[in-house]
């Protein structure tokens, strides 16, 4: 009985996707980590250096007590869970509130953040969170058949430097203020608190999803491009918000 010779299929099976649990958890503890430790350095170091400038700039801005685990933003510190260095300044806030309640006779050992300046120290910190989390899930699973580059060596945008610009004109803080632990007096600024955010979301998320960080122009115009476009949304939807309320 004769048997016909097997073919090799011509369509070979794809190679399984690598999981790496290390890498995520690294994440986790220091943004872009993961990256850095995969041989992706500079994609590595943009996350980080944008992550943590987003996440530092939110504590800044309100000060130690807009991460908070016993106060009513609960959905905002779970985004600021997502990032390791939120454990401790946790702790350090639930250490230095035992000192009793902030009293304009009785200061105590930091000020409490209120208002405006309060909502957008816990918005950057959460979307620091938040924005960390892709960057896990980035390095948690990786298809072996694609192959990322790292670009030529660009400089890319300098959100710590637009979020400085935007506290130049910040009146002389009293010598009392603490950074990090006190907050700024910024409730009047909060609109312009905005653009540095958008800056740091648009260059840490391109940083992240680009397969080549020097493609179209490279990570500086993309994430020009996408600043710019989640700036028009915001400004469309909030005259659509004031043309509803105000002239309807």
């Amino acid at each position: 009985m004769s048997t016909r010779p097997q073919t090799p299929s011509s369509n070979p099976p794809k190679p399984v996707g690598d999981w790496h649990f290390v890498e995520a958890l690294a994440a986790w503890f220091i943004p872009g980590l993961g990256h850095y430790l995969m041989g992706e350095r500079r994609r590595g170091s943009i996350i980080c250096a944008t992550i943590l400038i987003l996440w530092a700039s939110g504590l800044l801005i309100g000060g130690v007590s807009v991460i908070d685990h016993k106060g009513s933003m609960i959905p905002g510190f779970l985004g600021q869970m997502l990032l390791a260095p939120s454990l401790p300044v946790d702790l350090y806030h639930q250490h230095v509130r035992k000192g009793g309640p902030y009293t304009p006779i009785n200061p105590g050992p930091f000020e409490p953040s209120l208002g405006s300046v309060y909502d957008q120290g816990v918005l950057y910190t959460s979307l620091a969170g938040l924005l960390n989390l892709l960057a896990i899930i980035d390095v948690l699973y990786r298809d072996p058949t694609v192959r990322r580059q790292e670009g030529s060596a660009q400089t890319p945008p300098k959100p710590r430097q637009a979020t400085l610009s935007a506290l130049a004109f910040v009146p002389i803080v009293a010598l009392s203020y603490l950074p990090f632990r006190n907050p700024l007096p910024l409730d009047r600024y909060w609109l312009v608190l905005m653009l540095p955010m958008v800056l740091a979301i648009s260059v840490a998320y391109k940083a992240i999803k680009m397969e080549d960080l020097s493609e179209d122009g490279g990570l500086p115009r993309q994430a020009a491009v996408l600043a710019g476009q989640i700036t028009l949304f915001m400004v469309l939807a909030g005259a659509g918000l004031w043309f509803l309320t105000e002239i309807l």
